[in-house]
């Protein structure tokens, strides 16, 4: 690959200037890689993606081998890193746009978007455009030169056309320009150093744009053991060699003692992929395979293939502390937008109230009032977070990576978020919790609050219409590092919607609180029922939620998310149902990591005191049509072929079946011809997960369905 050396010219910024850019030294650099790739790849999703998937993948290399690719700095680098392995992270999306725009910032025309490529690789302070994005800077993509020595690949595909597809390659390295012994750029005689440099293909002018040649790239990809990009399939994938996991596990981290003063140390403090896989569920939890999320998806995973370690991170698996976020973040979103929604909390017992957050002479009058958002909040027991035996998993703190309270006083926590649905920050201290009472020994709070990011501001501002929503405000004041809300000084105004909302919050949760200490739990429990009820929820009883799996332990008695492969086929039911006029929405899931030697049933039955009734049995006792009809059905393939998890096809599935890359579904109907399940063939298979989305119609709400999905030998029952 031919060299581009970055020159001094006016207003251009020096590598040690890159390197401090991104505003934040106290968060640990793993935390800042997974928040700000992750949302790299969610700002990309394709138009039509429900879901964005992103794997993170650590593996060895040879050094030789990717450094006589760096032409200038090979001899520099071999002197360097003279062993014959070396460590790497890449992070790998899909369902993505990839790096999309210009190869060089020279075809540029008036009018025309700098694209995804100039921003990542070329360009500095580019920040996304879309509304709802989570850039704001175009900084927080520094990030990448902390986490090994700055030198970063970047590989993707993109398509030009209707199937036209380009792959891109070009790498990058930021280094100090002051500290010349340890530098990696060769010097150019009679120039300053500036301390960045590009490697691509030379063009006339002696400067670089990416590879574009799929043979070439492919063979720097096997360097890594990456493979490529094929058939329909676009995304980038990010590979930053030369990585220390014990440095980055070691920086910023936080030390925590028990109630003897004795050192405590997280089993995710130990291992680079489980640090991995706690961080990503610690910032994305309310959005990982989350259905209620409005908009796409996130469906990540972690792999070392040193160690064989690979972990699929979804809703079903997540941490108790984390789909206790989850589920109030859905809770909040349900109220805000007038859903009929249960959370789960609720069900197990625990007590969940929701408020909304007002604030006078700031915002359009309309169906929201003056909304700025919700906030949703819970108290949890120490049981529910599995932090009892058998599991004995650490405090919701330590997951959260706040400092760990003391055993008799636990402080409330509180997250919040915009639309994004990125955890801006977790907090047990300052204005989003000041004057609410520290709960006991056995149970926590922990609230989330939720902006209503379409909320916008009264005509007296005199606001830009495009720039005239409460997302476009709060999106602002945040940081390069997007962990923190803050006011500024918005078009000439000085607005104050961050205090605002902090005091409301700290004090409609603190009043809440209070009014309910001592109140019986049968009690408590009624009046939520009551409050719940004017959401038009169903009726007590309707619906089943299937029952939740253990969490399993680590060797040596601590939790945690557990990497064994489970055996056969695993069939599960999401726990998250969204009730609709018509019945229900819901979620099921068939994955199987071993080769598939049975056929799996999906179906539903009555649910009566006796037991349940299946479609012949009911409607052969009681003589009526069966009362449950399930009216929609899609589904997403996904199978892992090569270590890369790719998907193979999202459809419908039409009245007659459904047949692609060897799956066969067909419909269970009674005699007249309502659907009540569905069988499932993909006997021979292996490495497949089927997610399916399911619409029932339930026209009498006071019967309640059964749902049974399992393996099965036999096609009829």
């Amino acid at each position: 690959m031919d060299i581009q050396i970055a020159q001094i010219s006016n207003m251009s910024q020096s590598g040690s200037s890159l390197l401090r850019s991104i505003q934040n030294n106290s968060t640990p650099i793993l935390d800042l890689l997974v928040r700000e790739s992750i949302q790299n790849s969610l700002d990309a999703a394709k138009p039509d993606s429900r879901s964005v998937r992103v794997d993170f993948e650590i593996g060895e290399f040879r050094p030789s081998r990717l450094n006589s690719f760096l032409t200038g700095s090979q001899k520099l680098l071999n002197k360097r890193f003279p062993g014959s392995s070396a460590q790497y992270i890449a992070i790998r999306d899909s369902q993505t746009e990839g790096l999309t725009g210009k190869l060089s910032s020279k075809y540029l025309q008036e009018h025309d978007d700098y694209g995804n490529l100039l921003k990542l690789v070329y360009e500095i302070g580019q920040a996304q455009d879309k509304r709802g994005a989570g850039g704001s800077w175009g900084l927080g993509k520094t990030v990448y030169f902390r986490v090994g020595i700055a030198l970063v690949v970047y590989y993707s595909r993109i398509q030009l056309g209707p199937g036209n597809y380009q792959s891109r390659l070009a790498v990058t390295l930021v280094e100090d320009e002051n500290k010349e012994s340890r530098s990696i750029i060769p010097y150019t005689p009679g120039k300053k150093r500036r301390g960045i440099a590009w490697w691509g293909k030379a063009t006339t002018d002696g400067e670089t744009i990416p590879l574009t040649d799929d043979r070439e790239i492919e063979t720097i990809l096997e360097v890594f053991g990456i493979d490529p990009y094929e058939g329909t399939e676009t995304g980038t994938t990010v590979i930053i060699p030369y990585i220390n996991d014990r440095k980055l596990l070691n920086n910023n981290r936080n030390e925590y003692v028990d109630s003897s003063d004795q050192s405590v140390n997280p089993f995710w403090y130990d291992s680079l992929e489980e640090y991995l896989v706690i961080a990503i569920q610690r910032w994305y939890a309310a959005r990982i395979t989350n259905r209620m999320y409005d908009g796409v998806t996130l469906s990540p995973a972690v792999t070392n293939y040193v160690t064989k370690f690979h972990e699929e991170i979804t809703s079903r698996n997540m941490a108790p502390a984390f789909k206790v976020i989850q589920d109030l973040y859905n809770t909040a979103y349900a109220k805000m937008t007038k859903q009929s929604f249960m959370p789960i909390l609720q069900k197990h017992g625990q007590t969940v109230m929701t408020e909304m957050v007002s604030l006078r002479n700031e915002f359009v009058r309309n169906l929201d009032k003056t909304s700025s958002g919700v906030v949703a909040f819970a108290t949890v027991s120490t049981t529910y977070l599995q932090m009892v035996p058998p599991e004995n998993l650490y405090s919701p703190c330590l997951y959260y990576g706040l400092p760990d309270n003391d055993d008799d006083k636990h402080e409330p926590i509180l997250a919040y978020c915009r639309k994004p649905g990125m955890i801006v920050e977790y907090t047990d201290t300052g204005k989003w919790v000041q004057g609410i009472q520290p709960m006991g020994a056995d149970s926590y709070l922990i609230a989330v609050f939720v902006l209503n990011s379409n909320q916008r501001f009264k005509a007296d501002y005199g606001l830009p219409e495009a720039e005239n929503t409460l997302e476009d405000y709060i999106r602002q004041t945040e940081n390069a590092d997007h962990m923190h809300w803050e006011d500024i000084s918005y078009h000439g105004h000085s607005l104050k919607i961050v205090q605002k909302t902090q005091k409301h919050v700290a004090s409609k949760i603190a009043k809440t609180c209070k009014s309910n200490v001592g109140t019986p739990t049968g009690a408590t429990e009624r009046l939520l029922s009551k409050e719940l009820g004017k959401f038009l929820l169903p009726p007590e009883g309707f619906g089943t939620a299937p029952t939740r799996k253990a969490q399993p332990k680590k060797p040596g008695g601590s939790g945690s998310l557990g990497s064994s492969p489970k055996k056969g086929t695993q069939c599960t039911v999401d726990e998250h149902i969204r009730y609709t006029p018509e019945g229900m929405s819901l979620h099921a899931t068939m994955d199987s990591k071993k080769v598939i030697s049975k056929l799996c049933r999906f179906e539903l039955a009555v649910q009566t005191e006796a037991g349940e009734l299946k479609p012949e049995a009911w409607e052969s006792r009681t003589g009526l049509r069966f009362p449950f009809e399930i009216s929609e059905i899609s589904v997403d393939i996904t199978r892992q072929i090569n270590r890369v998890w790719k998907t193979l096809c999202s459809s419908s599935i039409v009245e007659d079946g459904f047949s692609s890359h060897d799956v066969n579904i067909d419909y269970l109907k009674t005699a007249d011809d309502i659907c009540y399940g569905f069988i499932i063939d993909a006997t021979g298979l292996d490495n497949l997960r089927l997610v399916f989305s399911i619409d029932l119609e339930i026209p009498d709400k006071s019967l309640a369905p059964s749902i049974s999905f399992r393996e099965t030998s036999e096609r009829s029952e």
